[in-house]
């Protein structure tokens, strides 16, 4: 891991701000289908889409806190030979909006800069060359507000990894390896060129608040003040007596003080006018290996705040990072927080509050005097593996994350977070008064309607939960698990009641009939059980019913309206109907391409799925054949799970870390009435 993250260094900046939300009119063009689809038309989509993790200078604040601008690497083809092609994602930092994209054809981009109110950008990269095989370093000026490339360059160096773009807006300072250099992109000439005695690779750029003047930091741990136009070393900051690696530096608005961010972990802070050191922190003990991946200081000089990344960070580590502050004063923590930032999360101090995150990363803000969080923004980290309409129709949503997001009206409201792992499963009531939710290590917590208060089940599986269900009359709930049990359980104080065994390999999911009489399980093992149920116990009088056909593991189920039918899906990619009073399987419904993941039955005649081939279809029962399908490849994404609120509302959770909120349409019914929205 130090390894890797020592070849990222010469490219080391943030992620921008999270979207929570939109509704559709705001959505780039790439969901249009979406939202003239015939039966699942989009309404909004909420959280922010996947974006890897980053230390490449592609993220970025303007310096006025209006923008935020990331990358986003689309590129194919061989190494020797891509085919480049990128998106910039645009965000409006106080509208809270999806951000608006700017496809780049024939493109990568390995840095950005941003002027003062985020309307030009500077970018640097590679570009395709008609004829050639190898693509070519460029340099350009970006129009963000038409989206427009206003001036462009080709250069003779590697791309550059770290840049920064002039006042006059014509002209970028630009660092590759050990060429440091201006470029004026209007005319495509170098105007100045910036040589040090010793050159080094230079590891990042930063303006000062005095025109005409800039920072540069070089591997091995120089920090200088440059004149601009003369070329002139202003000042050499003091080096620090070991090797080091500065990656990161901020200026304070007031002028007084410089912090520099070590990638190996130490932050120093520097008397501006003289260029000494007069402070340094580092990791404390109990901290560990920590490096530094964001670094931002107060407009007066006197806070300094360090994100410090583990090197070993797993991607879903609730605490894979510390946010500290410093007083530069009193050279004492002033305040931390253990945060799951992943990458080099965006940061800027704003008069008394901090912003960070965006990208892969929650965006927060914090009071910078003590530290009290402020607001959350953003969405998942990963795949959306469950979602539910809860209490007072709130949807709430789960993946590999130990928290569980709850939105209202298309906003992130709030987080149910202290929990002990990675949320596995969700269940609400048929009444929606309440909810259950699972975790990773076997746990399982119940949350009753009446004071709205968690209660946690003491007993655990064995393994991983991997369904929930309520019964019909939300006396008892259910769990199953990889452990290959089922457990029922009091929903008035979460005491275990009965534990049900018989499957050969884990449970994938579980439903309760309408009556309560019965409970459906289905397994790894390719069969499907139905319990006979009596008060949540297992009913000695009725015999166990089994159910096989499947030839791979079925992952999900559910009853009819009437209790009737059972509809199962499976990794076979195949959708059975069946008669499972007789244990027969009455119809085959055969059409994806890959593994059935969810369904929900929608009425008496259809059923939605979702599939791994990217899709999800409504079927019709009686016939087999296909009545509608969403094609979520468009944009890249795949349908994990859907769910669907009393009004009709279809929610459905996608390996891209996004909700889509869709309106359901489905034809009109042979008596003419038109089926429920």
């Amino acid at each position: 891991m130090r390894l890797i993250l020592s070849l990222a260094i010469v490219a080391l900046i943030g992620s921008s701000v999270s979207a929570e939300s939109t509704d559709v009119g705001a959505l780039p063009k790439r969901f249009d289908a979406f939202k003239k689809n015939e039966h699942l038309r989009l309404v909004r989509v909420y959280g922010s889409p996947e974006l890897p993790a980053s230390f490449a200078s592609t993220s970025v604040f303007s310096p006025d806190g209006g923008f935020a601008v990331y990358y986003e690497e689309l590129s194919t083809g061989e190494e020797s030979k891509p085919i480049l092609r990128g998106r910039l994602h645009v965000w409006d930092v106080a509208k809270k909006t999806w951000p608006r994209e700017i496809d780049l054809a024939g493109k990568s981009v390995h840095a950005i800069s941003l002027s003062p109110n985020g309307k030009l950008a500077a970018l640097a990269g590679l570009t395709n060359i008609e004829k050639e095989d190898m693509p070519r370093s460029y340099l350009a000026i970006f129009d963000m507000v038409t989206g427009q490339v206003r001036h462009f360059t080709l250069t003779k160096t590697a791309p550059a990894s770290v840049i920064l773009l002039a006042v006059d807006g014509e002209s970028v300072i630009a660092g590759a390896f050990e060429d440091l250099q201006r470029w004026n992109v209007k005319t495509g000439k170098v105007t100045t060129t910036y040589k040090t005695a010793n050159p080094a690779h230079v590891l990042a750029l930063a303006a000062t608040t005095k025109p005409g003047q800039f920072l540069a930091a070089y591997d091995g741990g120089a920090v200088r003040l440059w004149d601009a136009d003369a070329a002139k070393v202003l000042c050499d900051f003091a080096f620090a007596k070991e090797r080091s690696q500065p990656t990161l530096v901020a200026m304070a608005l007031n002028g007084s003080h410089v912090a520099v961010g070590d990638f190996q972990g130490p932050v120093r802070v520097f008397d501006f006018a003289t260029g000494k050191e007069i402070a340094a922190f580092r990791p404390d003990k109990e901290d560990g290996e920590r490096f530094v991946t964001s670094l931002a200081i107060s407009d007066d000089g006197k806070t300094v705040i360090v994100n410090w990344l583990k090197p070993d960070a797993a991607a879903d580590d609730p605490a894979a990072a510390k946010l500290v502050a410093f007083d530069v004063d009193t050279k004492k923590r002033r305040w931390s927080h253990l945060v799951p930032y992943r990458g080099r999360p965006a940061v800027r101090i704003v008069v008394n509050e901090i912003q960070i995150g965006g990208g892969p990363n929650r965006y927060d803000e914090f009071d910078i005097a003590n530290g009290k969080h402020l607001s959350t923004r953003g969405g998942h980290r990963s795949t959306v593996n469950s979602i539910i309409v809860g209490p007072m129709g709130h949807v709430y949503s789960a993946s590999a994350e130990p928290m569980v997001h709850i939105w209202g009206n298309g906003r992130l409201e709030d987080t149910v977070g202290g929990l002990p792992t990675t949320v596995t499963a969700l269940a609400s009531s048929r009444d929606g008064k309440s909810w259950l939710l699972a975790c990773a290590d076997g746990s399982l917590r119940h949350t009753p309607p009446d004071n709205g208060r968690s209660i946690a089940v003491t007993t655990k599986h064995k393994g991983m939960i991997t369904g929930l269900a309520y019964s019909a009359k939300s006396s008892w709930l259910i769990s199953a698990s990889e452990d290959r049990t089922i457990k029922t359980w009091s929903a008035i104080d979460g005491s275990l009641i009965a534990t049900l065994e018989g499957h050969a390999e884990g449970v994938n999911a579980i439903a309760v009939s309408p009556d309560d009489r019965w409970l459906a399980s289905a397994s790894s093992d390719a069969t499907v059980r139905l319990w006979p149920i009596k008060a949540g116990k297992l009913d000695a009088d009725r015999d166990i019913i089994v159910l096989e056909g499947h030839t791979k593991a079925v992952a999900c189920l559910a009853f009819s309206a009437d209790g009737k039918a059972l509809i199962t899906g499976s990794q076979d990619r195949s959708v059975k109907v069946w008669d499972w009073a007789k244990a027969k399987c009455v119809r085959t419904i055969v059409g994806h391409k890959n593994w059935v993941t969810s369904l929900l039955v929608i009425d008496a005649t259809s059923v939605l799925t979702t599939s791994d081939d990217l899709t999800a279809c409504i079927w019709n029962l009686d016939t087999g054949k296909e009545i509608g399908q969403v094609d979520f490849g468009i944009v890249g994404d795949c349908p994990r799970c859907v769910t669907r609120a009393i009004d009709g509302r279809v929610f459905f959770g996608t390996s891209n870390w996004l909700i889509y909120e869709m309106e359901l349409h489905l034809p009109q019914s042979k008596a003419g009435s038109a089926s429920p929205k």
